[in-house]
């Protein structure tokens, strides 16, 4: 309606306008040249009229300037009355200076005074009247003013003159006008035809038939306006073609899209939706626009759909991540994730909003049943952890119960070994025995601690202590245990230190120094001819260990597999020593000590271990210690020193009453906790050595009991104990002990103890060491029956000691030295050794 209101406007009035525009621009012009005319005209006769006045006053102001000052009125009256005479002279006056008439064209007049006289003596045009134009001269004799001429015209004649001109102006005008129209009809015509083309395509347009195009020709207004006509119409056809192009793709991909699509006004008003989001929400598409595209939306969540709409529309942001669920009026659920964005005007105001649903059930219900299954998971995984928690308990508590079950009945064996190779009564062959017992307790334990050692990596309870430690002395101890056992086995060991070397570093010095042994005595027991080299270098704080011989070697596959527990080489295997953990452990106590071990090895050329640990250096003073092949006893005139052994074993009891009386202590023994408890009053130790688990009263409530009695204080209290796991060590200290030892008892650390916590003097005396069994020369089972030889591997395989005795028993008749020989090995449990002799001949 707009558009044709503005074209009626345009093209049905266009005609008129352009009439009425030229008339009044015509009629304007003339009118205003007339008007300019006429003015000028008049103007011009004022002036000539004016002119023509002013000379007549000045005249006659000079003809009767005399006749003035001779007051010869007859004359002025005269002169006067000539004056008169001029053409429509109104009137003509002679006055004296103070205004009193001296003569006059009407003489009825004279005498009359008049009082609008000039302030000075100067020709003056009076105010016009109407009719009448005057002028007032000063009349002059000399330089002495004497009097004044007044004259008046009539312009009567020259109105009605004038009148008659503006009559003929204004016939010129209605001329012009009248011409005017007639032009301005004539150009409206001209125009409107042109134009009249153009409006008649815009209606047709307007109908439907947007084809049209106007046809004008030339180059004036009109066909540069059909010109541009038709360029604005070819573009909104490619407009609207690409419009229509551009909707129909949006509707072809809407309609395929796998999510929800719709459009909304600025307050939310569904302007579109397409068939996927209809289908979530669960309306048809006919009700979905129009209205708001919250009906759809879950009852329970709309209130938060609201809010953070609400949000969106005041900041004019983006929506994105928020989830809720669509509910349709069957009561099906679906979760959706919605996204929008607005749509913006040239100003930057948001029109509308374009937003995406992502149906997201199948994500939903995957997250459910993840949820329920971590659920799940985690409460097996909480029963795994309970059940696990208490076999690591029920681990800790057989572990700890097999350490006192094997170590207390070691510690008698160890012990009373050791006082049986003191016992000079005892003949050479029988002390060598008891070394033979000595050396095989030995190796048990070693397994014992092995095995003790690996379960308590495994569990975590492991602990690195880094304290200051005399790294010489280390060296020098870890040196004199292997060079023995090289020197047996007829091997080259040497050793290479660095000479910037720290005497005493900082950290683990107890598990370094069973690292260095492990892999030494692997070295020494690998290695059956040649040489095994010990190297320390130093870099910085890293210390590095280098362990080298030219063994038998390790395979490629065997690299790594030699670190694992219980593995062992099949080499390794045929020795027939050890549990495979030593590598393990050496491993572990690495790793746990930030060091790093590795392995360099051909098979048939050796192999070498390096071992590198950061052990910055520090200071320590010297520690004293017995010298080999020495005991230790209280110096002469000691003060006699009193010490309660307690236990409940008879053998470690009476051990421990054999290593201290020997050592020139006072001893008195308990078979409890609570029988220690009532000697402390009574016999009032200076030193009390404590078992830790013992019937009636154990160790720990006997220690707390005997610290509560009066100078229970001041007695020296350390924990005597079969645990293997230094966790226990808190707890032992926690209920008043003032330090622990291990079983299997060393007298050397028995000593040791005693003396730092009493401050004891003690002196050394010499011990005869018993024999050592002689390295057996190099056995020739070359004769030996193939039975009687695989009799032999076998029994040597077993580890079956009674069987290889009978073996050896049928050998003496015919061959006794390789009786004697063979017997020696397995005095030594060197088995390995008679398997690798037998595998020879093989």
């Amino acid at each position: 309606m707009m558009l044709a209101r503005l074209r009626d406007f345009v093209f049905g009035n266009l005609r008129r306008q352009l009439t009425i525009g030229i008339v009044a621009v015509v009629t304007l012009t003339i009118t205003l040249f007339v008007w300019d005319l006429t003015r000028a005209q008049q103007a011009a006769e004022n002036e000539r009229h004016t002119k023509q006045l002013s000379a007549l006053a000045s005249s006659a102001a000079t003809t009767t300037a005399s006749w003035v000052m001779a007051r010869d009125f007859s004359g002025l009256q005269e002169i006067i009355e000539g004056i008169a005479r001029y053409p429509n002279l109104e009137h003509a006056m002679v006055l004296d200076t103070s205004g009193q008439v001296l003569a006059h064209s009407d003489t009825a007049r004279i005498g009359q005074y008049l009082s609008d006289l000039p302030a000075m003596p100067a020709t003056t045009l009076l105010p016009r009247t109407a009719n009448l134009l005057e002028v007032i001269s000063p009349v002059m004799l000399g330089e002495q003013h004497v009097g004044w001429i007044r004259i008046g015209l009539d312009q009567t004649p020259f109105n009605a003159e004038l009148a008659q001109m503006w009559r003929k102006a204004m016939a010129y005008i209605v001329a012009a006008a009248l011409a005017s129209i007639l032009f301005a009809a004539l150009a409206a015509r001209y125009l409107t035809r042109r134009l009249n083309a153009i409006q008649q395509v815009a209606g047709a347009v307007k109908g439907g038939e947007s084809g049209l195009r106007v046809r004008l020709q030339g180059n004036d207004e009109a066909a540069k306006l059909a010109r541009h006509f038709n360029e604005m119409m070819d573009g909104l056809d490619q407009r609207q073609a690409t419009l229509q192009e551009s909707e129909q793709l949006f509707r072809i991909m809407a309609t395929l899209a796998p999510v929800g699509i719709y459009l909304t006004d600025a307050r939310g008003d569904c302007l579109f939706a397409n068939d996927r989001w209809c289908e979530m929400a669960g309306m048809e598409p006919a009700a979905v626009l129009g209205q708001g595209w919250m009906a759809g939306v879950h009852p329970d969540d709309r209130e938060l759909v609201l809010a953070n709409w609400d949000r969106m529309v005041e900041s004019g942001g983006r929506w994105s991540g928020l989830e809720y669920r669509f509910l349709t009026p069957g009561g099906k659920e679906t979760w959706v994730e919605a996204l929008a964005a607005p749509q913006r005007n040239q100003a930057g105001e948001v029109v509308r909003y374009v937003g995406i649903n992502v149906d997201i059930t199948d994500r939903k219900e995957v997250s459910r049943q993840l949820e329920e299954l971590v659920a799940r998971r985690t409460s097996e995984l909480s029963s795994a952890k309970e059940v696990a928690e208490a076999a690591n308990r029920a681990k800790s508590v057989f572990l700890a119960n097999m350490s006192h079950e094997l170590r207390t009945p070691l510690n008698a064996v160890l012990g009373f070994s050791q006082l049986l190779q003191r016992d000079q009564a005892m003949g050479a062959e029988s002390r060598a025995r008891v070394a033979t017992i000595n050396r095989a307790g030995q190796h048990l334990l070693s397994l014992i601690n092995d095995v003790l050692e690996i379960s308590r990596i495994e569990a975590g309870r492991v602990e690195i202590q880094r304290a200051p430690f005399d790294l010489f002395e280390l060296l020098t101890s870890v040196e004199e245990m292997v060079r023995v056992r090289a020197e047996a086995k007829s091997l080259v060991f040497s050793t290479d230190y660095a000479r910037d070397l720290p005497q005493y570093v900082e950290g683990d010095g107890p598990h370094l120094k069973q690292i260095l042994i492990n892999l030494l005595g692997n070295a020494v027991k690998y290695t059956d001819a040649g040489s095994v080299q010990f190297t320390v270098a130093r870099e910085g704080n890293t210390v590095r260990f280098v362990v080298a011989d030219t063994g038998i070697g390790i395979g490629p596959d065997d690299r790594q597999r030699v670190f694992q527990p219980f593995y062992q080489t099949a080499s390794g295997a045929m020795k027939g020593e050890g549990a495979g953990l030593g590598l393990t452990i050496c491993q572990e106590y690495t790793a746990i000590m930030g060091g790093a071990l590795a392995l360099e090895s051909e098979v048939g050329q050796g192999s070498a271990f390096t071992l590198a640990l950061d052990l910055p250096s520090t200071e320590l003073p010297a520690v004293s210690t017995v010298r080999a092949g020495h005991a230790r006893v209280l110096a002469e005139g000691h003060a006699p020193v009193r010490v309660l052994v307690v236990d409940d074993k008879v053998d470690n009891r009476e051990l421990m009453r054999l290593f201290l009386e020997g050592g020139g202590f006072a001893v008195r023994t308990a078979s409890n906790g609570r029988e220690a408890v009532d000697a402390v009053p009574e016999w009032q130790p200076h030193f009390i050595w404590m078992d830790m688990r013992m019937p009636v009263l154990d160790g720990y409530a006997a220690t707390r009991e005997i610290r509560a009695l009066p100078g229970g204080a001041e007695v020296r209290i350390v924990a005597l104990t079969a645990s293997a796991f230094e966790e226990d060590r808190q707890q032992i200290l926690a209920c008043g002990c003032d330090d622990m030892v291990r079983k299997p008892v060393e007298e050397a650390r028995l000593f040791d103890v005693m003396g730092d916590m009493l401050s004891l003097r003690y002196r050394d005396t010499p011990v005869e060491e018993p024999p050592q069994p002689a390295p057996p020369a190099r056995l020739d089972l070359s004769q030996m029956a193939p039975a009687m030889l695989a009799q032999i591997r076998q029994s040597a395989e077993m580890l079956d000691i009674d069987g290889m005795q009978q073996l050896i028993a049928q050998l003496r008749g015919e061959q006794p030295a390789v009786a004697d020989g063979l017997a020696a090995l397995a005095q030594s449990f060197r088995f390995d050794r008679i398997f690798e002799l037998c595998a020879a001949q093989e």
